[in-house]
């Protein structure tokens, strides 16, 4: 398979192409690195047409401006004041730099679509600030590498490593938790599902699905 999408602040292409398997504890070592932390005010929608032209789109506030355009109802965002924008990360800063004329804006936002020789696999994105890669890279190894739906491959249990602990949502196989303390990683259980793991949404060929995180759908017309 092929994964196209945007260079980003989580680099979750870059996390996905050096994956060394598909195993829980190979996805927690590729995961495992400082990213900032934030909540954030992002939406996704993936959309895919009969005729397998896919789009999908993020958008998001960030710390949201204070600022309205007048009789349009639109917030204006404020993403040059994005810590994540300015604050070193994952990515070499000449990739990303704010400070250089023509350079396309920087994110943690990264929707993208999967595709082999037949063409499309699976469109993809997600909400979650730096738990965005995570909530991708979940969703990519349940459908590409495990087989799942797209519903079962969101749905999922996932894990998130941040500032040396490795948060758990509920419902992973004792097996699974195992292995993740025996590589070294120190768990945190969360009490049930939460956004805080991020909220993709995603189409492909079992249909479409959205998190149920944060009451996401999928629908087909």
């Amino acid at each position: 398979h092929d994964v196209h999408g945007r260079l980003d602040l989580n680099a979750a292409l870059p996390t996905l192409a050096g994956m060394t398997g598909t195993d829980p504890v190979s996805v927690a070592r590729a995961l495992d690195n400082q990213i900032p932390l934030k909540t954030g005010s992002t939406t996704n929608i993936s959309v895919v047409d009969a005729e397998g032209n896919a789009c999908v789109v993020t958008t998001t506030l960030g710390l949201g401006s204070g600022v309205w355009i007048r009789g349009r109802g639109i917030h204006l965002n404020s993403m040059l004041g994005e810590t994540e924008l300015l604050a070193p990360g994952p990515l070499p800063r000449d990739q990303l730099s704010l400070s250089q004329p023509g350079n396309r804006m920087a994110s943690m936002m990264c929707p993208l679509v999967v595709t082999n020789g037949d063409g499309l696999v699976l469109a993809a994105g997600s909400a979650g600030a730096s738990r965005i890669r995570t909530a991708l890279t979940h969703t990519l190894v349940g459908v590409l590498a495990d087989g799942l739906s797209v519903a079962e491959a969101i749905a999922r249990p996932r894990f998130h490593p941040a500032n040396g602990i490795l948060h758990v949502e509920p419902g992973l196989p004792e097996s699974t938790l195992d292995a993740l303390a025996e590589a070294g990683f120190t768990l945190r259980h969360w009490d049930a599902p939460d956004l805080y793991f991020g909220g993709a949404s995603a189409v492909g060929a079992s249909g479409a699905a959205g998190d149920p995180r944060r009451g996401g759908k999928g629908v087909l017309v």
